[in-house]
C-alpha cells in the first residue's frame, strides 16, 4: 500500500491542499473570491465524505464487504473524474474538484486495513509510518506538478496545456501505483 499512500493518497491532498485553486484561478478563470469559495466546498465536501465513509464503513464491514474491496471498485471513480477535470479544462471548476476529493476519499480506507494487518502492540507503528508516506508523498506531488507546469510552460506551451500534461502525468502514476496495489491484493477481498 506503500505507493497508494505515497503517489494516490499524497497526491489527492496535494490537489485539495495546493492545486485546485491555481487551477480554478489560471485555467477555469474564476476569480479569487470563487476560487476560494470553491476551496470552501471543496473542503466540506471532504469533510462530509470523511464523515459519510465513518458511518457507513461498519455497516458495510457487517455484510462481509472489506476496505481492499471498496478500494478496489471505488478509487477507479476518481480516476475518471480526474480524467474529466483534464479534458473539460476551462470548463472544469470546483464542482468537478469536490467530486474528485469525494471520490478519491475511499483511499482513506488503507489506514484501518494497514491497522488490522498488524498486532495491537505494532498496530501504532504501521500507522505512523504510513502517515510518513502519505505526507511526504504530498509535499513530492505538490513539488512534482508545479515542477513539470513551469517546465512545460517554460518550454512554450500554454498555460492549460501545462496544467493538463502535469495533472496527466499525475492521472498515469495513480493508475500505475493503483495496478500494483491490485497485484499485491489479488486474492484479498
Amino acid at each position: 500500500m506503500v505507493p497508494l499512500a505515497f503517489i494516490n493518497y499524497g497526491g489527492i491532498q496535494a490537489i485539495q491542499t495546493l492545486w485546485a485553486g491555481p487551477w480554478m484561478l489560471n485555467i477555469t478563470g474564476y476569480s479569487p473570491f470563487q476560487s476560494a469559495t470553491g476551496l470552501f466546498w471543496i473542503n466540506v465536501t471532504m469533510l462530509a465524505s470523511y464523515f459519510l465513509w465513518g458511518y457507513i464503513l461498519p455497516k458495510l464491514s457487517d455484510y462481509g464487504i472489506s476496505s481492499i474491496k471498496l478500494i478496489k471498485f471505488g478509487l477507479p471513480i476518481s480516476y475518471f473524474v480526474f480524467f474529466l477535470i483534464i479534458f473539460l479544462g476551462t470548463k472544469a471548476g470546483a464542482l468537478l474538484f469536490a467530486i474528485y476529493i469525494m471520490t478519491s476519499i475511499v483511499i482513506s480506507l488503507t489506514q484501518p486495513a494497514i491497522a488490522l494487518n498488524f498486532s495491537q502492540s505494532l498496530a501504532g507503528k504501521s500507522l505512523t509510518s504510513y502517515n510518513v508516506f502519505i505526507h511526504s508523498g504530498t509535499f513530492f506531488m505538490q513539488w512534482g506538478i508545479g515542477l513539470f507546469i513551469d517546465l512545460f510552460n517554460s518550454k512554450g506551451f500554454d498555460i492549460l496545456s501545462s496544467y493538463r500534461i502535469s495533472f496527466s502525468i499525475f492521472l498515469i502514476l495513480c493508475i500505475l501505483s493503483y495496478i500494483f496495489f491490485i497485484y499485491l491484493n489479488k486474492n484479498n477481498d
